[in-house]
């Protein structure tokens, strides 16, 4: 197995599509393979931060309430 790592643009998919088939492998794009099962993967990224964030700020603003005695 070779796993291709770099930043957006660095010709990642192209590079490993060759190398596949030179080698005679298979060759998955994780891009597309998740954009296929997911959607959006920007989307998927920015809902799956929220959902950590949200638990945190929840607490805080529950910790904060409790200090000065107003609601949440």
């Amino acid at each position: 197995m070779v796993r291709l790592i770099g930043p957006g643009g660095a010709g990642k998919s192209t590079i490993g599509a060759l190398l596949a088939a030179r080698m005679g492998a298979s060759f998955v794009d994780l891009d597309r393979f998740f954009s296929e099962r997911i959607g959006d993967i920007s989307q998927f990224i920015e809902q799956a931060r929220l959902q950590q964030v949200r638990p945190g700020a929840a607490s805080t603003r529950f910790r904060s309430a409790k200090k000065t005695g107003s609601e949440c």
